[in-house]
């Protein structure tokens, strides 16, 4: 099993995520840890989707914008890739992005984007 995705595309994606997680991410200045958490969910099968987990500690969207909003950030305003573009990368190749807000996390990450990709046979 294998996902399909161009590197240059990947590298987009991840790309702009953490450069926005750096932008708007740790908030808490007292805090001596990290700003940027990336993680993956297990595969058990082969049969479920790959999914990579990009969350940062910073203001969540929702103050600002509302989430309907989040996938049409960037678009001609110059400001990178933008969301909007993470997500038509990542359903090209058919998958999805997604951003999903964790207000009572305990590590404080509450903004949290998942790039979904499907797993093909090789």
């Amino acid at each position: 099993q294998e996902v399909r995705i161009a590197r240059k595309d990947l590298t987009q994606i991840l790309d702009n995520l953490f450069c926005n997680a750096q932008k708007y991410g740790f908030i808490d200045t007292s805090r001596g840890d990290y700003e940027i958490r990336v993680s993956t969910e297990p595969i058990h099968d082969f049969s479920q989707p790959v999914v990579i987990k990009i969350a940062n500690n910073g203001v969540p969207v929702s103050e600002s914008i509302s989430l309907d909003k989040v996938f049409a950030w960037g678009i001609g305003q110059g400001t990178g890739i933008g969301c909007w573009q993470v997500k038509e990368i990542a359903e090209h190749f058919g998958g999805d992005a997604q951003y999903i807000e964790y207000p009572d996390d305990e590590e404080g990450f509450v903004c949290e984007f998942r790039i979904i990709l499907p797993l093909y046979a090789e």
